[in-house]
C-alpha cells in the first residue's frame, strides 16, 4: 500500500466534525414525533406503533440474513493476499519479477525488453477472442494497432500474440505511455516489436491536480499517420493497448483504420486449452465433467479475466497430475480478500471506489438504489469534475463478480425494477468493505460521511443495509468506530439514526470478535442518564439488546432490559417492548416469559406498567407486508400451546391494569381476527380465553362484554368471538 495519501476533490473533511453528532442531529428530527415524557404519551404512541414494529422487524431480517452470509471469525486486513513473485504491466500480462500486486498497471518510464521466449510462455494456450482476426489484419496492413477494450479482458496477451504472428524472431520492447501523441518519437530499432500499455483512465487525483496522465487521448490523425509510416519504413510493429477511445483519438478521422476492439475470450476455453496442452491432458468429455463437478464454470463466471483463467488452469493441471480432488485444489483461488485487492488495489479511480462500496453497503438492494448511491459517493470523492458514472455499463462489462439478480427476500416481496445487486460470492461484501476502509486513507472521512447519510434514510431497506455495513466496518476496528460513529449515532435525537447505531452494534456483537467490548458499551449506554443529547444512548441500548447479540445471551440481555425498565423514563417503553419481542422471535420465548412474569409481579409500580406493556408488544398482531388488513401471526400465538399457564397469567395481569387494559384488549382483538382467517388457531385461542376467565368473575365479565361487542361489530364482526362467548357462557352455567 502506498504511504502517500490520495488527494480527493476539495480535500478531506476534518474528522473532528464526525466525532460527535451535529447540533441538528442532537435534537429530535422535525418529522419525528416528540419523545414521550409521560405514561399517557408513551401508551398513546404505542397505539399507533405498527410502523415502528414493521421497520424494526424488517431491519432485523435484513441484518440476520447479512450476518448469516458473512464469513465467521475475525475479519482482518492482513488476510489480503499479496503476490510478491509477480509484476503486472497492465492487468493481464504477467512478466515475473517482484514487488507489485493486485493486477494494476506498472510504471514504465523507458523502453523495457521482453524476450520472445518469455512472451511465448505467457501466450501459450492462447484462445482468440471475437475480433482478433480483424485486429490482426489492421496490424499487418498498418504496422500500428490501437487495441481497445475493458481492462482484464486479455488485451495485452492478445497484443503479444499478434506481435508474435507479425514480427517473429524480433525482440519485444515495452514502451512508456509518453510515446503516445509524441510528434518527435522515433523507432528505437528497425525490425522491432513494440508494445505500449495504457489503461486509458484519467485518474481523478491527478486530473484534479492539473496533471492529466499521457494517454491515447493525445493521439490524433497526424500521430497515427506519421507513426504508421515510420513503422513501415523500419519493418517494425507497434500495438497500443488501451481502454475506451476518448479525447483526440475519438474524433480522429482515420481512427477506424487503426483501432481494433476485442471481446472477452472464453475463460473456460482458456482453462481447457491449457489442460489439453499439458501432460495432464485427459479426454474432452471427462475434462468437462470434472471441471463442472469442481465448480470451475461458476468460479470463472465470477472472475472471467484471462489472467485468472490461467491461474485456474495451473491449479487444475496440478490437481489432475497429483490425482487430487479438483474442488480442493481450487480452494485457494476463492479468497474474496484477494479479489477485493485486485479490484481496489494501487490508486483506484473514484468511480471504481464508488461502484465497489455502493454494492457492498447496499447489498441486495435494487439496481436504481445502488446506482444513485454510487453516483453520490463518486461526486463526494472526485467532485463535479470527476469521472462520469456509467454504472450498469461498467458493471456488466468489467465487474462480473457483481450480478443483477432476482430478489431473495422473504414473504414474496416484489423484486425492484431492474433486479437487485449482490456479489456472486457473499463473502465479497466484507472483503470490499474491509479493504476500502483500511487501504483508502484519504477517502475514509468522505466514505463515513456518505455512509452517515445512508443510515439516516427514511427507507428502511436502505438504512438497514447501510447500518449492517457500518457494523462490518466497526468489527474491523472497534475503537475507531466507537468514537467516530457508533457513539455519535447512539446519542442522536433522530430515532432513525439511533436504530442504525443499534443495528450496527448488533452486527459487531453477532460476529463475536469484540463480544465483551460490545457488552461494556451497552452497559455504559444503558446507565447514561445525563441531560441533553446524552439522554438518548439508553434508547439505543434498549434497541440493540433485541439483536443477534442479545439472541446469543438472552438472559443477559433481558437482565439489562430489566434494569432499563426499572431506571429509565417512559421514552424507553417502545424500544424495550420491541427488543423483548425480537428476542422471542429469535426463539427465546421461555426466557422472555420468565422475565416478564418477574418484572410484572407488582400491581401499581410504574415498572409493572412498563413490563405489562412490553408483554402486549410481544403478543400484539403487527400489520404484515400486505398492509393493515393482513396481520402477521405473532410468535406467541404460534407458541401458545407451550405456555398455557404463563400466557393467561400475563394477559390477565395486563387486563387488570387499567393503564395497560386498552392495549391488552386490542391485542386480544388482533388474535381473534387471525382466528377468523385461520380456524386451526381456534383451540389455542379458546384455551387462552379460558385461562384468563379462570382468574375470577371479574375477568369473565370483562371478556364476555368485549366478546359480545366484537361479535356484533357492525363494520368488523368476529365469528370466533361469538364462538368463544358461547363457550365461556356454557362453561359458566351450573350443571342441571
Amino acid at each position: 500500500m502506498s504511504t502517500a495519501e490520495p488527494q480527493y476533490a476539495g480535500g478531506p473533511p476534518a474528522e473532528a466534525a464526525l466525532l460527535m453528532p451535529t447540533p441538528e442531529s442532537v435534537e429530535p428530527a422535525p418529522d419525528q414525533p416528540p419523545e414521550p415524557a409521560s405514561q399517557e404519551e408513551a401508551l398513546d404512541q404505542l397505539h399507533t406503533g405498527g410502523a415502528d414494529h414493521q421497520d424494526l422487524a424488517r431491519s432485523m431480517a435484513i441484518l440476520t440474513d447479512a450476518v448469516r452470509r458473512l464469513p465467521t471469525g475475525t475479519i482482518k486486513v492482513d488476510r489480503l493476499t499479496l503476490f510478491n513473485d509477480q509484476v503486472s504491466l497492465g492487468g493481464d500480462l504477467v512478466t515475473g519479477g517482484g514487488g507489485r500486486r493486485g493486477g494494476r498497471p506498472g510504471r514504465v518510464s523507458g523502453p523495457a525488453a521482453l524476450s520472445p521466449e518469455h512472451v511465448f510462455q505467457h501466450t501459450r494456450g492462447f484462445v482468440a477472442p471475437q475480433g482478433y482476426a480483424d485486429a490482426l489484419g489492421v496490424l499487418e496492413e498498418r504496422n500500428l494497432l490501437v487495441l481497445t477494450g475493458p481492462s482484464g479482458t486479455g488485451r495485452q496477451t492478445a497484443a503479444m500474440r499478434m506481435l508474435l504472428d507479425t514480427a517473429q524472431g524480433q525482440d519485444f520492447v515495452l514502451l512508456p505511455p509518453s510515446t503516445l501523441g509524441n510528434s518527435s518519437w522515433r523507432v528505437p530499432r528497425p525490425g522491432g516489436a513494440y508494445l505500449v500499455v495504457d489503461d486509458g483512465k484519467r485518474r481523478f487525483a491527478k486530473a484534479r491536480a492539473g496533471r492529466p496522465p499521457t494517454t491515447t487521448e493525445a493521439v490524433d490523425d497526424a500521430w497515427l499517420t506519421r507513426t504508421s509510416e515510420l513503422l513501415k519504413d523500419t519493418k517494425s510493429f507497434l500495438v497500443v493497448v488501451t481502454g475506451e477511445v476518448r479525447g483526440k483519438l475519438a474524433t480522429a478521422t482515420r481512427r477506424e483504420e487503426f483501432v481494433g476492439y476485442l471481446d472477452q475470450p472464453d475463460s473456460l476455453e482458456i482453462v481447457a486449452e491449457r489442460v489439453r496442452q499439458s501432460e495432464a491432458a485427459i479426454g474432452q468429455e471427462e475434462l468437462e465433467r470434472r471441471l463442472n463437478a469442481a465448480g470451475v464454470p461458476e468460479l470463472l463466471a465470477e472472475r472471467p479475466q484471462p489472467s485468472f483463467a490461467v491461474r485456474v488452469a495451473k491449479a487444475v493441471i496440478e490437481g489432475l497430475t497429483a490425482g487430487a480432488d479438483l474442488a480442493e485444489a481450487l480452494r485457494g483461488l476463492r479468497d474474496p480478500y484477494e479479489q477485493a485487492e485486485a479490484w481496489l488495489g494501487d490508486d483506484p479511480a473514484s468511480d471504481e471506489i464508488a461502484i465497489a462500496l455502493a454494492t457492498a453497503v447496499l447489498d441486495e438492494s435494487g439496481y436504481l438504489t445502488v446506482a444513485d448511491a454510487a453516483v453520490d459517493l463518486n461526486r463526494s470523492l472526485a467532485g463535479q469534475g470527476g469521472p462520469t458514472m456509467r454504472y450498469r455499463r461498467a458493471l456488466l462489462a468489467e465487474h462480473t463478480w457483481i450480478e443483477v439478480a432476482e430478489s431473495t427476500r422473504e414473504g414474496g416481496a416484489e423484486t425492484p425494477m431492474g433486479g437487485v445487486l449482490r456479489f456472486r460470492n457473499p463473502q465479497m461484501r466484507s472483503a470490499v468493505l474491509t479493504h476500502a476502509w483500511h487501504e483508502l486513507d484519504g477517502a475514509r472521512p468522505r466514505i463515513l460521511s456518505w455512509l452517515h447519510g445512508l443510515v439516516r434514510q427514511p427507507d428502511v431497506e436502505v438504512r438497514a443495509r447501510a447500518a449492517t455495513a457500518a457494523g462490518i466496518l466497526a468489527n474491523t476496528d472497534f475503537g475507531y468506530a466507537q468514537h467516530r460513529f457508533l457513539q455519535p449515532w447512539a446519542a442522536s435525537g433522530n430515532p432513525v439514526e439511533r436504530q442504525s447505531a443499534a443495528l450496527a452494534l448488533s452486527v459487531v456483537g453477532a460476529l463475536g470478535t469484540h463480544h465483551e467490548q460490545v457488552w461494556a458499551l451497552l452497559n455504559q449506554w444503558a446507565n447514561d442518564g445525563s441531560p441533553g443529547a446524552r439522554r438518548y444512548p439508553p434508547l439505543t441500548a434498549a434497541l440493540a439488546l433485541g439483536g443477534p447479540l442479545g439472541g446469543r445471551e438472552p438472559v443477559r440481555a433481558l437482565r439489562l432490559l430489566g434494569t432499563l425498565l426499572q431506571t429509565g423514563g417512559w421514552n424507553l417503553l417502545a424500544p424495550i417492548g420491541l427488543s423483548v419481542r425480537a428476542l422471542a422471535e429469535q426463539g427465546h420465548v421461555a426466557e422472555t416469559m420468565n422475565a416478564l412474569l418477574d418484572w410484572s409481579e407488582e400491581e401499581t409500580d410504574e415498572a409493572t406498567v412498563k413490563a405489562l406493556t412490553a408483554f402486549v408488544v410481544l403478543v400484539q398482531g403487527i400489520p404484515g407486508a400486505g398492509g393493515a388488513e393482513r396481520i402477521a401471526v405473532p410468535t406467541m400465538l404460534a407458541e401458545a400451546g407451550r405456555f398455557r399457564a404463563e400466557l393467561p397469567e400475563l394477559w390477565g395481569r395486563a387486563l387488570d391494569n387499567l393503564a395497560v387494559r386498552p392495549l391488552a384488549l386490542s391485542a386480544l382483538r388482533d388474535w381473534l381476527r387471525l382466528v377468523d382467517a385461520d380456524w386451526t388457531l381456534y383451540p389455542d385461542v379458546l384455551d387462552l380465553f379460558g385461562g384468563i376467565a379462570d382468574r375470577g368473575d371479574e375477568a369473565v365479565d370483562l371478556l364476555e362484554y368485549h366478546l359480545e361487542n366484537w361479535a356484533r361489530d357492525e363494520h368488523d364482526p368476529s365469528t370466533s368471538a361469538a364462538h368463544i362467548f358461547d363457550a365461556l357462557a356454557e362453561a359458566g352455567e351450573p350443571p342441571s
